[in-house]
């Protein structure tokens, strides 16, 4: 009897010390990057190109409650690996803060999060978070010397298309670098009209979509990744028709910038489910046969 009480007690320290640690670990997670959230959030809310960071952390709480049947049953913690790992990116989040770094201090976040479940319930935790907290990682702000660098290119392909389109309903236009030029006025691709910010607010609509499919591995990928030409489509169908508009007069060019942007939210999802549905004619999902 009294070797089985022993066993209880020291049962409960060592449960006591793992919630103390738990605590501990999260109690500095919260003081070390709350700023950075609120950073992070005032961008959100300042910056409309980065607006759909609200929707981030909803659509991972939703993509962990599907996955709620595969929580695994055990759980082994790892506090050690885990708070070797908090520690360091701690540190970077802070040299981030010191140097005035943007993405040394935010995506820290991330690694702290695999931190946290680490010490809370170890690798079985992290196989099954993982897809969740990857995904949180659309609610960073890309750095903006990367920004400009892939901005570019698009740039040049929205002008390009566009061009190409007005030339084919009859407007004449053409272009040169990110500049379109029609009979009465130069249109340029700036980068707001770049379609990066497109690409990655309906590439975390796509990778949700493929998350919570059934469909093996490539046909998630192809899901995910067929934001990437939809939402260049649909950037080149919006400067068009800016381009169209301004040619003829009907609308002035503010009211027509943001309408243009406010028009094309629906057909690219339009286009998207479009694009899933031929996707699940052509490659339907397999059936376990019944027995």
């Amino acid at each position: 009897m009294t070797r089985y009480l022993g066993e209880n007690s020291l049962s409960l320290v060592s449960c006591n010390k793992e919630r103390a640690l738990i605590g501990l670990a999260l109690m500095a997670f919260l003081w070390a990057f709350a700023s950075v959230l609120f950073s992070m959030i005032g961008t959100w809310w300042s910056v409309s190109d980065y607006s759909h960071g609200f929707f981030v952390v909803p659509i991972a709480a939703y993509l962990a409650w599907s996955r709620r049947d595969s929580f695994p049953k055990e759980l082994t913690p790892a506090p050690i690996i885990g708070m070797a790992i908090l520690l360091v990116s701690l540190a970077i989040s802070y040299f981030g803060t010191l140097t005035y770094i943007r993405p040394l201090e935010q995506y820290p976040i991330v690694s702290a999060i695999f931190a946290l479940l680490l010490i809370g319930g170890g690798w079985q935790l992290i196989g099954w978070a993982w897809p969740m907290v990857a995904f949180l990682l659309f609610m960073i702000p890309l750095p903006h010397s990367l920004a400009s660098h892939l901005a570019t290119p698009l740039q040049q392909i929205g002008a390009v298309g566009s061009t190409y389109l007005l030339q084919t309903i009859g407007v004449p236009a053409f272009v040169e670098g990110t500049s379109i030029t029609l009979e009465n006025a130069v249109l340029n691709v700036a980068f707001a009209c770049s379609g990066l910010q497109m690409i990655i607010s309906f590439g975390a609509v796509c990778t949700a979509i493929a998350m919570i499919s059934n469909y093996p591995l490539p046909g998630k990928l192809a899901i995910g990744l067929s934001s990437i030409p939809v939402a260049i489509g649909c950037n080149i169908l919006r400067i068009t028709l800016i381009a169209w508009a301004e040619r003829f007069h009907l609308v002035p060019p503010k009211e027509l910038h943001d309408a243009g942007g406010i028009f094309i939210v629906p057909v690219t999802i339009g286009m998207v489910l479009l694009g899933i549905f031929l996707f699940e004619k052509c490659f339907p999902p397999r059936r376990r046969p019944t027995t």
